[in-house]
């Protein structure tokens, strides 16, 4: 508070006015003004978040409710896919093998990608950023392993 005051020469403190002293810079108005102009998109965020802590969900199409929220659920599901992935681990090699245990895990990472880092309710512009480096590492390494291991 000391700083927001002037000493008179009574000895009685004023409030500084930037309004109304040209000397004064308030630093903090502009985030004052910009707190009031973004409170629209908070309360659209707020409300995003909130409708993701809710028991209730959309899968699709579908509306569904689950006792003790979606995380929780989409939590089980991440641990009973990964003790799958380490019993079919422990099974002899097999031609469906690794192609069954790529598949667990990336239908395990569009769940974290969809519902922990919340890429299901963001803007889309965040899963292209996500998406386009995804398949160029893909075709890259299908690229990689079509061509023969031969050297000059």
């Amino acid at each position: 508070m000391a700083d927001e005051t002037q000493k008179t020469s009574v000895g009685q403190e004023t409030p500084l006015e930037p309004e109304n002293d040209p000397g004064i810079t308030d630093f903090r108005r502009p985030m004052v003004t910009g707190m009031a102009q973004s409170s629209a998109h908070e309360v659209h965020q707020m409300d995003v978040h909130a409708a993701m802590l809710s028991d209730t969900t959309t899968v699709l199409g579908r509306t569904v409710t689950v006792p003790g929220g979606i995380y929780t659920v989409v939590f089980g599901f991440l641990a009973v896919a990964t003790v799958l992935e380490v019993l079919l681990g422990s099974l002899p090699s097999g031609i469906l093998l690794i192609p069954l245990l790529l598949a667990i895990a990336t239908i395990k990472a569009g769940l974290v990608v969809a519902y922990y880092m919340h890429l299901r309710v963001d803007s889309r512009l965040f899963l292209y950023i996500l998406l386009v480096p995804l398949v160029l590492a893909t075709l890259a390494t299908l690229y990689l392993l079509a061509v023969p291991p031969v050297a000059y």
